[in-house]
């Protein structure tokens, strides 16, 4: 409002009589009556129509009872009759916004009203026109309409749901999105509205489930009130049903328990999965009941709900239907998530009995090892042994003969499981599994965890057509050190150059010294990849002669071989190999000059730490970068102020490497060049060289200068200061590790995140991660944050931990975070089980079963026996029989 009467606002007052008491300029030009005029008379004299039109009196309910109330310009148009500031095109009277408040005095009592009018005739001649284009016949106009609207009020609520049910899918999801930003009841309403009367109609009970899931506002309430078995329309329920699901709000759980008694089928199916989405404990018995019915229409569904809720403590009620040839296989998937070693034996019996059932039973046990033993390969754990004592060899060919038409979701479970027996053809199966991409890598590390049963078969396979299928062959046999492997791998060396760098990586890794002439010849490999890797081999074999022959080598007429023989000489430290060096210094390839100054460092030699500072003043800027890294590791007195120096060469290369040595060393004199460098160089990796410097010498002056390239943009640079920051005990080095967790940068919220679990807790640190925990969009963001609260190990951060169980989309992340506080920190989690949360007693119940054999443990788990909640009495004596109490029962 503006004294000249512009602006779209004016404000009056009234004495609770309703007599006018000020009266502001905007009104004077608005509705034409003067000041003078309007103070001292009642509203009902200056605007008789407020009484005919119902107004007066929400003017004086507002001043009797003190409540403030709006009216809503789509049904009122406006409170004080005036013509439009501007000309209108549909309306003859100024539409107004108007909100009415009490007026009260020192002592709160009401004495009288505040009204401000809003003008908002242009907005509504606006709504009018895109009211208008929502009816043509144009898909594209519709579109343009829906899209013009910013935000939803009275006046276009009723024109978007009234385009729910378009024909085009795209003026729907427009208008559904466009209804989901309403802020005001009313839209929700009308949203109600609109699913309770329409959702007959697919298309319309598709766009208002839609923004109702979608909506700013509170409808879970309105929602429940809809389940109400009363009314007579089920598929008003069945929808009720659907939507809270889709919401997975916590609070619906108590309705949706209470429908699964819902006369028809169809409104109890959608209520159990409902649930499963929801993820609640405490609806875990109710649903646990419906699966024991046994009644297909709704017991599947009961099953798959029971494994996404995830409450262990269900699992002995499910073993039954095992034997259910409708359930069995959602039985099976919901033990494999749920279940304990006593689910082994009678899911292996279930593949004995049926082959069709091979890959699921698989599966299901390659679940509970991955979440009882921590293993998802490993040949160990209890769960493989188990199952290895129990699998008859009839069950063991079912699952060998699934593998040929597994899926790809199927085929995991099976290599897992069948890496734990001892069958005929296991090896064989396992190694063809290297041909689907799919499963190559697991399928790898079983067959490297089995050892030299599985070499013949990974034999067969180096002559495959796919060369990615003999990679994975031959990287296996390294992995197994097979001997016998040795000359096949040898014949690779002449192969395609990707896959002999894999066969020296094999050879290397099986350390065979026959191996060693063959290897020698491929010094003169063209390939630099090929050449690297016959280095590594060589150093690893350690054949006795090696290092004469590497001397020997340094005169070879072949660039390639010297530079080899060079490596090889600088990593035996051969005696004479400093003299042999020296002489190859001055070589006419430019790469073995490089390689020779590298490798002098290796040796205390004064003659060698001459030849690597002469490189550095006069060599090119190849050998000046070999130099730089070398006086990274050589015994040079002068070292810092050569480093020093290169730090300003003009290559970058030399710079790079520089500032990398002066890290290596540890130089605290360098803090300063460094940090000139990170913030000044023009060139990326230098900086990065520098950050990573600085982070690694780790002096409080390092550390400290690290706080001023946290908030880099490049996050290269930005992450190695934050994880340096993890090894100071600085207060001041904390607070940028905090604002780290703010940024939308997963890189960096990773290294905060890392570096805080080194410092352990601080002011504002736990509270900091668990605000990243809760609401971060990034699994990977929001589990390292979890895993965070963990490692802080404090009674804040597991207070924190359980705060978090209270979404139970979380639960199974928080389970696994506290079931690795170990037996110290139990009576953190004593205060927990009277938390009002069900669910998230069952969470920490189920941690405390896992943390181990303890007698606090068990003690804990044995007060929560008397929980007023069948659900937890139920997770406690669960918990209970996987703790080993011997020690708290004497004996």
């Amino acid at each position: 409002m503006s004294p000249g009467g512009s602006g779209s606002v004016g404000v009056f007052t009234t004495d609770r009589a309703l007599v006018v008491r000020s009266w502001d300029s905007w009104l004077t030009v608005g509705t034409g009556i003067a000041e003078i005029d309007a103070v001292g008379s009642t509203l009902s004299e200056l605007f008789p129509d407020l009484v005919t039109r119902g107004l007066l009196a929400r003017l004086q309910r507002v001043a009797s009872s003190g409540s403030a109330e709006v009216l809503a310009t789509a049904f009122h148009g406006y409170l004080l009759s005036c013509p439009p500031r501007e000309p209108s095109v549909h309306f003859d009277r100024m539409q107004q916004h108007v909100t009415i408040s009490p007026m009260l005095d020192l002592t709160g009592g009401v004495i009288g009203v505040v009204v401000t009018i809003e003008d908002v005739t242009a907005r509504r001649d606006r709504e009018r026109v895109l009211a208008e284009q929502l009816k043509s016949s144009d898909d594209a106009v519709r579109l343009k309409a829906v899209r013009a609207i910013e935000s939803v009020d009275e006046g276009l609520g009723d024109a978007l749901v009234g385009v729910l049910g378009d024909r085009s899918w795209r003026v729907r999801r427009a208008a559904a999105e466009g209804l989901a930003r309403g802020h005001i009841v009313s839209v929700r309403d009308q949203l109600l509205a609109t699913l309770q009367e329409r959702h007959r109609d697919p298309a319309v009970l598709n766009a208002a489930l839609t923004a109702l899931i979608r909506a700013e506002q509170d409808v879970v309430p309105p929602l429940v009130a809809l389940l109400d078995p009363a009314d007579p329309d089920d598929d008003l329920r069945t929808y009720a049903a659907l939507a809270l699901g889709l919401l997975e709000d916590s609070r619906a759980v108590p309705a949706l328990v209470k429908t699964l008694d819902d006369a028809n089928a169809n409104v109890r199916f959608h209520a159990i999965e409902a649930l499963g989405r929801v993820r609640s404990r405490a609806s875990a018995m109710a649903v646990a009941a419906i699966a024991e019915t046994r009644d297909f229409s709704v017991a599947f569904a009961a099953l798959d709900t029971l494994a996404m809720i995830g409450e262990p403590s269900v699992a002995p009620r499910i073993l039954p239907l095992l034997e259910d040839d409708l359930l069995q296989t959602a039985a099976a998937d919901a033990l494999g998530r749920l279940g304990s070693e006593d689910a082994i034996v009678p899911l292996s019996a279930l593949v004995d009995r049926d082959a069709s059932l091979a890959a699921t039973v698989a599966n299901a046990l390659a679940q509970l090892s991955n979440r009882l033993d921590g293993a998802s390969v490993s040949s160990g754990g209890s769960v493989a042994e188990l199952a290895r004592a129990v699998i008859t060899p009839r069950a063991a060919q079912h699952l060998l003969d699934a593998v040929a038409g597994a899926t790809d979701t199927e085929i995991e479970g099976l290599l897992v499981v069948l890496g734990w027996l001892q069958h005929d053809g296991i090896d064989s199966a396992l190694a063809q599994s290297l041909v689907r991409p799919d499963a190559r890598r697991l399928a790898a590390d079983i067959l490297a965890q089995r050892g030299a049963p599985a070499v013949d078969a990974l034999l067969e396979l180096l002559s495959a057509d796919d060369i990615d299928v003999r990679k994975a062959a031959v990287a296996t046999l390294g992995n197994i050190g097979a001997t016998s492997a040795v000359p096949a791998l040898l014949h690779l060396l002449h192969d395609d150059p990707d896959l002999a760098i894999v066969a020296a990586g094999a050879l290397r890794s099986i350390g065979d010294r026959s191996a060693f002439e063959p290897l020698l010849e491929h010094l003169d490999s063209p390939q630099s990849g090929v050449r690297h890797a016959v280095v590594a081999a060589l150093n690893s074999i350690g054949h006795p002669d090696l290092g004469v022959r590497a001397v020997e080598l340094l005169r070879h007429e072949s660039a390639h071989v010297r530079e080899g023989a060079a490596r090889l000489t600088g990593y035996l430290g051969h005696p004479g190999g400093a003299e042999a060096l020296l002489a190859r210094a001055g070589d006419s390839d430019e790469s073995v000059r490089r390689t020779v100054v590298e490798q002098l460092a290796h040796f205390d030699d004064s003659r060698a730490v001459d030849a690597i500072r002469l490189a550095l003043q006069t060599g090119t800027s190849g050998v000046r970068a070999a130099a730089a890294r070398a006086l990274g590791h050589a015994n040079a007195m002068d070292a810092l102020s050569l480093l020093l120096d290169a730090c300003d060469d003009a290559d970058p290369w030399v710079r790079y490497y520089a500032a990398r040595s002066l890290g290596h060393r540890g130089q605290g004199d360098a803090v300063g060049t460094l940090l000139r460098l990170a913030t000044k160089d023009d060139v990326p990796p230098v900086r990065i060289a520098s950050v990573d410097a600085l982070a690694e010498i780790r002096t409080p002056e390092a550390l400290n200068a690290l706080r001023a390239f946290v908030g880099d943009e490049d996050s290269a640079i930005a992450r190695p200061a934050l994880l340096a920051l993890g090894q100071s005990s600085d207060p001041a080095t904390l607070l940028p590790l905090i604002d780290a967790l703010g940024r939308r940068d997963r890189e960096r919220q990773l290294a905060a995140l890392e570096a805080l679990s080194r410092r352990g807790s601080g002011e504002g640190v736990v509270e900091a991660i668990a605000r990243v925990a809760r609401n971060s969009k990034d699994d990977v963001v929001a589990e390292r944050a979890v895993a965070t609260l963990a490692a802080v190990a404090s009674a804040n951060s597991v207070e924190a931990l359980v705060a978090l169980a209270e979404d139970p989309q979380r639960a199974a992340v928080i389970v696994d975070a506290l079931a690795t506080l170990g037996t110290p920190h139990i009576d953190w989690l004593r205060s927990a089980l009277t938390h009002p949360d069900v669910s998230v007693r069952c969470v920490v119940i189920e941690a405390l079963g896992r943390i181990g054999d303890n007698g606090a443990g068990a003690a804990v788990v044995a007060s929560a026996l008397n929980d007023q909640s069948d659900v937890v009495r139920a997770a406690a004596a669960h918990a209970l029989s996987r703790i080993d109490v011997r020690g708290v029962m004497g004996g």
